[in-house]
């Protein structure tokens, strides 16, 4: 992180830290499950495993929903107990790591909420978001420059107001001046003519009116006199105000009306838009936990259940700001991708005893338990324990082991290697497609962490007819990402080459994978075996990150070798990508 955004932590915590406890208040929506009018037919009919862990969500004030990409996490899980909340007329919060990860849950939880006719302008999505997400869901959106939108409207309309009377003032003053010239001719009218034409030059009320209404014949030079003197004093205070004047003399009072009321019911409109008025009145709340910390410093967001996806790759230091409230909490997602990022390796921190506390940055959000059940120093040994579980005495678990991503072979692969449990696929084939393409093994790959060969497939891989696709090209090492973005300077424009770290919380309809280091030389992030590097946690990731189609770039003929890595694994279940046969990078047919 930013120093910034860590001492923003640590002000918060000095703030509200003494505030923080498990929560233990059940869902206002416990015990009403029957209520929920799942879906029976159609894309949004919910598995009974997922009305399961919807019950889960609802009945424990603590819960973890855990499951691998394609479970229905978001989709049903969260996107029903949303939707229940909102049928009620309760407000619910989201948060997440980044903010591609907001985006991301939000496009699993909207159409559902479209499905059902909810008013998706009840949901404000906090933060700058994404072009995509803001032409897509622009409703959703915080109004982008309203502060400045509604500066510049206060700014007219006190230079309105300013003028205003100032411009009245001038007419009232012509009027005045009229009014003289038509009592040097005084005789000419009778005197009830005269009197009502002296009152209707000025508007009723106003200081020419009330001096000339004392006119009842005999006292003319009188109310002349008094009149003369009051043009002079108009005119003297009317110099102070020259430079306002002159900038509004080609337009005229009435205009200058109209558009004083104009900009009033003009920022009236900005101030519904008004992120303060559309958070008390949104249904949903969803940011990132640094744009919480930050906006809620000083101020609470009450919701009826707080929710926060990707929980896996969010750190426990500011997963607990989300204590401070005693309304239940929902954590999403997949222990079994990576974990948080820090700049501190563990190596360092378990070397300096000075250095343990640090540890909260690394360690995962769905560890939180630890922090309040055990002593500090039981809490820093269970981070350095290679393969621990969470604590569940107070999380409930609530496990989707059924995904309608994978096929049957990629989520046989993902069981044996990852997940070691009853994860299994419910579509045969699935949705995402695996494919290797071999590239030979370059010699200083080990001491560079680069691998030419790969980069130079990849880029005729990509010129191949990448135009308009959704692809990402992702590697575990930044050295390799910096070879492939000079290889390919419009994907590095286009922000399509980026680390597998960086790429969690985003999704993309084909990934190609450059793995870089051969399985005999020492590898680093691609051994699965490796606790130390979580190399198994980041290949999960990599594969979890493609909708479609996976492409994996490698020595091969070492990765076919490596038995018990889940490299080997993959490429046994994918299939050869012949991108030259037809000329188009994503456009290659499933063989038979």
């Amino acid at each position: 992180d930013l120093k910034f955004l860590v001492s923003r932590v640590e002000t918060w915590f000095q703030t509200h830290g003494e505030r923080l406890a498990l929560p233990k208040k059940r869902s206002v929506l416990a015990g009403k499950i029957k209520d929920f009018g799942f879906l029976a037919d159609g894309k949004y009919k919910p598995s009974v495993e997922q009305i399961e862990a919807v019950r889960t969500v609802i009945e424990k004030p603590f819960s973890y929903i855990w499951g691998a990409p394609g479970t229905g996490k978001t989709r049903f899980v969260l996107a029903y107990a949303v939707l229940q909340y909102l049928r009620e007329g309760k407000k619910v919060a989201i948060f997440a790591p980044t903010n591609n990860a907001v985006e991301q849950v939000l496009r699993g939880v909207l159409p559902l909420l479209e499905e059902e006719g909810f008013d998706i302008e009840k949901v404000i999505r906090l933060g700058t978001p994404s072009q995509e997400f803001a032409e897509r869901y622009p409703e959703v959106c915080e109004t982008t420059g309203l502060y400045w939108r509604k500066r510049e409207a206060d700014q007219e309309i006190s230079e309105l107001k300013g003028v205003l009377p100032l411009m009245e003032k001038v007419e009232e003053v012509a009027a005045a001046e009229g009014a003289l010239n038509r009592m040097e001719h005084a005789e000419e009218l009778p005197l009830e003519t005269l009197q009502d034409n002296l009152k209707a030059r000025f508007t009723v009320g106003s200081d020419g009116f009330a001096i000339v209404n004392k006119f009842i014949g005999d006292n003319l030079p009188t109310v002349r006199a008094e009149l003369e003197n009051w043009v002079a004093v108009a005119k003297d205070s009317l110099k102070k105000g020259d430079s306002r004047l002159r900038k509004f003399a080609n337009m005229n009072l009435e205009f200058l009306r109209m558009r004083l009321e104009q900009l009033q019911k003009h920022r009236q409109d900005l101030e519904k838009l008004s992120t303060e008025r559309r958070i008390q009145e949104a249904g949903i709340v969803a940011c990132t936990l640094d744009a919480y910390i930050s906006r809620f410093m000083d101020q609470d967001l009450r919701a009826h259940h707080y929710f926060l996806d990707e929980a896996g790759y969010a750190n426990v230091a500011k997963a607990l700001t989300l204590f401070r409230f005693r309304g239940p909490i929902t954590f999403l997602g997949d222990h079994q991708q990576l974990p948080p990022v820090s700049e501190m390796n563990d190596q360092e921190l378990q070397d300096n005893p000075d250095y343990h506390p640090v540890y909260i940055w690394s360690q995962s959000a769905i560890y939180v338990e630890d922090l309040f059940l055990l002593e500090s120093s039981a809490a820093i040994d269970r981070y350095f324990s290679p393969n621990t579980a969470p604590l569940y005495q107070v999380m409930q678990l609530a496990t989707l082991n059924a995904t309608y991503r994978f096929g049957n072979n990629l989520a046989a692969v993902l069981n044996a290697h990852v997940y070691r449990s009853n994860f299994h696929s419910s579509a045969a084939e699935g949705a995402t497609k695996l494919y290797y393409l071999p590239a030979s093994y370059s010699g200083s790959a080990r001491k560079t962490r680069q691998n030419e060969a790969e980069a130079a497939l990849i880029q005729a891989l990509v010129r191949s007819g990448a135009q308009g696709e959704d692809f990402v090209i992702l590697s575990p090492y930044s050295n390799q990402v910096s070879l492939l973005q000079k290889y390919l300077p419009k994907a590095r424009e286009d922000q399509r080459i980026l680390t597998v770290h960086r790429s969690q919380g985003q999704e993309w309809d084909t990934v190609i994978l450059s793995v870089v280091d051969p399985c005999d030389k020492r590898p680093w992030f691609t051994d699965s075996r490796n606790g130390r590097s979580r190399g198994l946690n980041l290949l999960n990731t990599a594969v979890s990150r493609a909708r479609r189609r996976l492409i994996i770039v490698c020595d091969l003929a070492h990765w076919q070798a490596a038995d018990g890595q889940l490299l080997q694994g993959l490429i046994s279940v994918a299939q050869e990508f012949q991108f030259g046969l037809t000329g188009k990078l994503f456009q290659t047919p499933d063989k038979k």
